[in-house]
């Protein structure tokens, strides 16, 4: 999945990459591989694209620049995904991560959640649910049901609050160990904007 934060060309966004348009160029559009694992500094897991999935419908953007609409999120659309695909790649916005030291990101932190706010990709590993109790202690939602795929992570259960388990790619000296937890429900700086997951 490195090849997806790595930039490949035809991408538009140089400072994280855009991945539909990388993506894209794996399966074959523009002639163009997805390389293995093995072509990097790790062993082998993955083999070549055959297909791709969006976590949500695609946003429509207008061309004379006036924005873009991202009104059909849908994220347990999202969490099936995660389950069964894997990681995702994620382009959002980022301008707040800089201070970030642990806990739940939610989204009253001051990132955007419009898609041209985007700046930044990384990629969403998993996802969590923790009591709101513990949330609230401050203890960064240690207590968790990783990946479990029960509950929705959209407020259904008022006694637990989901997350996306986030990989940046600042140095594990940065946020958790070079994690970050991001708020599920409402679309917390953009994660639902661009989220896709290549799959063999």
């Amino acid at each position: 999945m490195y090849f997806y934060v790595q930039c490949p060309t035809g991408n538009w966004m140089s400072g994280g990459g855009q991945s539909g348009s990388q993506s894209n160029s794996g399966s074959g559009d523009n002639n163009e591989e997805v390389y293995y694992d093995s072509d990097y500094l790790s062993a082998s897991r993955y083999g070549k694209i055959k297909d791709y999935a969006y976590a949500t419908d695609r946003c429509v953007c207008y061309t004379d620049g006036t924005g873009c609409e991202c009104d059909e999120q849908n994220e347990k659309r999202a969490l099936m995904n995660v389950a069964s695909y894997g990681p995702a790649t994620v382009c959002l916005d980022a301008s707040v991560w800089q201070d970030y030291d642990g806990g739940i990101l939610t989204a009253d932190s001051g990132c955007s959640s419009e898609f041209l706010d985007m700046n930044h990709c990384v990629q969403a590993v998993g996802y969590a649910f923790t009591d709101i109790s513990e949330t609230e202690a401050g203890d960064g939602g240690q207590q968790e049901n990783s990946n479990s795929g029960s509950g929705s992570g959209s407020g259904d259960d008022e006694d637990r609050i989901g997350y996306w388990i986030i990989r940046n790619q600042w140095s594990e000296n940065w946020g958790m160990s070079g994690y970050i937890y991001v708020a599920m429900g409402e679309n917390t700086c953009g994660v639902l904007n661009d989220m896709t997951q290549a799959f063999a």
